[in-house]
């Protein structure tokens, strides 16, 4: 057999040479593709970030415009509200009157809403709105000790949240209103003194803070309609009459009950009535006066902060005219705008004159 021949020793460093170049190479692109791949992923996913963050800034700065305008058209809408509420009830030119004012800005602001007023032991319906059927607003009357709900807002004084079902509202309510545990509803109180004449319910309320107010603005109005031009009663008897509208529409006078007395009237010497006089109408006048800024110190637990200069007012003239008689003014201001609840005074409120 013929002899191999040898390879040529510079072709043969070629070919190794080539090889190794192609190991190297291809080692080369597999590193360098893994990172490749890894800064496309990094890049491209932070470059997405990006691209819905800015597009979510430029959504946010067109819709803010647009959500100020609609928040400013609410809270002109609920402003509109209270005022027709308010002008239609200090005119007081009956008791209906003043009733279908008070529902008319409670039906506006909630889902559905009634009132109810308190005579005796008893729970009057006198009127509701969103409620469907001439039926829904029929009168009735139930005792209130089969509301747990509603008598604790008698007994209190104070906005309770219940559910809507027999065991709080009464089974007669429930059947009228319909029974669902599901349905939170407010119960807020109208007082004068410290008398609750009448509660307001509503279901699905635009602004609790605003049927606060409504009941806040009814009961002032209703006290000083009471003091100015009705005879002072016995503190246990009756004032007047409440209109009840029937299911054909016409208001039943004869049969009504009545709305319990007002407080007593003041006792003690001359000056010391004078005081207490002074007193309520002061602070009717800040209800009748300053509504929204009432239940926003509510909301916010410190009525002297954001009344201030309205109690320094009259803490004044108060010290003024009737200096070294007991601060009735303090008296009066606990009990009718921080509802017997100090804490709704705030922190810097001063205390009693000394």
């Amino acid at each position: 057999m013929p002899d191999t021949l040898p390879r040529d020793p510079v072709i043969e460093l070629l070919d190794t040479t080539q090889r190794e170049t192609q190991d190297l190479v291809t080692a080369l692109c597999q590193v360098h593709l893994e990172r490749v791949r890894e800064l496309l992923s990094r890049d491209l996913h932070a470059q997405m970030i990006h691209v819905i963050e800015e597009r979510f800034t430029q959504l946010e700065l067109s819709i803010r415009p647009r959500m100020a305008r609609a928040r400013l058209e609410v809270a002109r809408g609920i402003t509109q509200v209270l005022n027709d509420c308010f002008s239609r009830m200090r005119r007081f030119e009956s008791d209906r009157a003043w009733c279908e004012a008070m529902l008319d800005a409670a039906g506006a602001l909630s889902r559905r809403s009634a009132f109810f007023s308190v005579r005796g032991t008893g729970l009057c319906l006198q009127g509701a709105r969103g409620f469907e059927g001439a039926a829904s607003v029929s009168p009735l009357e139930v005792p209130y000790k089969s509301a747990p709900a509603f008598e604790r807002v008698i007994d209190t004084g104070k906005t309770q949240i219940a559910t809507r079902t027999a065991a709080e509202l009464s089974p007669a309510i429930s059947e009228m209103f319909g029974n669902d545990s599901d349905v939170r509803v407010m119960l807020v109180p109208v007082t004068t003194s410290d008398r609750v004449p009448g509660i307001i319910y509503a279901e699905d309320a635009v602004d609790s803070s605003a049927i606060e107010t409504i009941a806040a603005m009814a009961g002032a109005v209703l006290e000083r309609h009471l003091r100015l031009y009705e005879p002072v009663r016995p503190a246990g008897g009756g004032i007047r009459t409440v209109a009840v509208v029937g299911p054909d529409g016409r208001t039943n006078h004869e049969d009504d009950g009545e709305i319990p007395a007002q407080a007593p009237p003041p006792t003690g010497t001359p000056i010391q009535k004078r005081a207490q006089r002074f007193a309520r109408v002061e602070v009717a006048r800040i209800l009748l006066d300053q509504p929204a800024a009432v239940a926003q110190a509510r909301h916010r637990r410190d009525l002297y902060g954001v009344l201030r200069p309205l109690i320094d007012s009259a803490r004044t003239r108060y010290h003024e005219q009737f200096g070294g008689v007991r601060d009735y003014l303090h008296v009066e201001i606990l009990r009718t705008l921080a509802r017997d609840d100090a804490a709704l005074l705030g922190r810097d409120y001063p205390g009693p004159l000394g």
